[in-house]
């Protein structure tokens, strides 16, 4: 059997990546239960993630075989201190670059208790310090955030609808499916007066439907502008989600 042959460099990106894609899709995702898992040190896959340290052969080898390659054999020059965040641009229409968190934490910053800081953003989100700090570089990489000191601007003009304006529709689908699993989470986790999830089953024929879509849109739009435009603080930022598919098949004409 084969195996490509990658960089420490790649190997390293791709287990920051990985830990990041499960730190988005599971809220309960423990760094120290995947690095047992692996079988290698906990310190040491915390510092990789957040790139304090670079990866040794010895634990590199036994990585690159998880991830069905193997690793060149030179290895690679040090980095510097201020070269730990210096990675590979991302695809500004990535979906691991413009996700639903991406849109969540830019909405983070209209909340009146907003604080401008990593390990803020991360106890809200419930994400690790150093996977937020990741993201937060990556988001400012792709002009999506600007950070000086205290002062964080959204570059986006209107997150709330940048789903359907800024990412392609492969990364829409899948943010929503992201979504839904956060919205399946909630039913299990989430007090029923802290949220409403409800559902109808109706007949309708082919005609309706393009008037129905138009009719959720509307409805999605007049619902978010109604809570944006009340009064009060913002504490809280919250899901709103619409569902109109079909669960029945259609008998060929």
């Amino acid at each position: 059997m084969s195996f490509d042959v990658i960089s420490l460099d790649q190997l390293e990106s791709m287990v920051r990546n990985y830990v990041s894609e499960k730190k988005q899709a599971k809220p309960g995702f423990s760094i120290r239960n995947q690095a047992a898992r692996w079988g290698i040190a906990h310190s040491t896959l915390q510092k990789v993630v957040s790139g304090d340290r670079q990866l040794g052969l010895k634990t590199a080898r036994k990585l690159a075989a998880v991830f069905n390659t193997r690793i060149e054999d030179a290895k690679h020059p040090r980095r510097q201190p201020e070269d730990r965040w210096k990675f590979k641009l991302l695809d500004a229409h990535s979906s691991e670059q413009v996700s639903w968190i991406n849109l969540a934490i830019l909405e983070l910053l209209k909340l009146d208790d907003f604080t401008p800081s990593a390990k803020w953003v991360a106890k809200r989100m419930g994400l690790d310090v150093d996977v937020t700090e990741f993201i937060l570089q990556k988001m400012e990489r792709e002009k999506m955030l600007k950070r000086e000191g205290d002062e964080w601007t959204d570059l986006l003009e209107d997150s709330v609808v940048a789903l359907s304006n800024f990412i392609t529709t492969e990364q829409v689908r899948e943010s929503i499916v992201d979504l839904l699993r956060v919205s399946i989470s909630s039913v299990e986790n989430v007090p029923y007066e802290r949220r409403e999830h409800s559902f109808n089953l109706i007949p309708v024929t082919q005609k309706q439907i393009p008037r129905l879509r138009r009719r959720l849109s509307e409805l999605r739009l007049e619902f978010t502008q109604s809570v944006q435009n009340a009064s009060g603080p913002k504490d809280q930022v919250y899901a709103f989600q619409l569902g109109f598919f079909p669960v029945t098949v259609q008998e060929p004409k």
